[in-house]
């Protein structure tokens, strides 16, 4: 795993651009100018506002910035701590339901409708606890057998646009990100849902 060198807050609802942003920057060193690059294959690769809701989306993009990318599947806490052991000198995305690490199982369409991407850049000793990177703004260490449910409820869920649309379309961030990403509320709302298909997975990158 490797250590994210800066943090990088997303500025609309891209934290999967963020957390690619970072993961690249932990292989090979601070990049101011890196983010524009990632947003441009972003609109090649996916067409949902900046969000990436598929484990292969997130993987062509990373290959198409001339880095490798993985993805590892485990279904336990067990498969999951021995794909980061494997990947120790890689750096970690992982995606989860942001509620859920708590530790709560969720439902996967709930799960879905909180989805967020970080990178995993620590494990404790005794591989109990995992440091993610999050593009919130913070480094948070959280248990590994919730970072494990919260990725796990996240198998055949659902994202719901309409929905997402009605609560956010009036909001500055909503307008910010549509001007990123050239996907307006019209578009999404005609979408309905979107399935997820991120859980099991976390992407190692080279």
């Amino acid at each position: 795993m490797r250590a994210v060198r800066q943090m990088r807050p997303q500025d609309a609802y891209n934290c999967g651009l963020y957390s690619i942003w970072m993961a690249i920057e932990s292989l090979t060193g601070v990049d101011d100018t890196l983010i524009s690059a990632i947003e441009r294959k972003a609109r090649i690769f996916s067409n949902s506002a900046g969000g990436l809701f598929r484990y292969y989306e997130i993987v062509k993009i990373i290959h198409s910035m001339g880095r490798g990318a993985k993805a590892v599947n485990f279904h336990d806490r067990t498969s999951f701590l021995n794909g980061l052991r494997l990947h120790f000198n890689h750096a970690i995305l992982i995606a989860y339901s942001f509620y859920g690490l708590d530790g709560r199982a969720q439902a996967p369409d709930v799960a879905a409708s909180s989805a967020h991407w970080s990178v995993a850049d620590r494990l404790d000793a005794e591989g109990n606890y995992v440091r993610l990177a999050n593009p919130h703004g913070n480094w948070t260490w959280v248990s590994t057998d919730n970072i494990v449910r919260a990725n796990l409820d996240l198998r055949n869920g659902s994202f719901y646009w309409n929905d997402f649309v009605r609560q956010h379309a009036a909001t500055p961030l909503f307008q910010q990100q549509t001007r990123l990403y050239t996907t307006g509320a019209q578009d999404l709302q005609t979408r309905t849902r979107e399935e997820t298909d991120l859980g099991g997975y976390f992407i190692a990158v080279s």
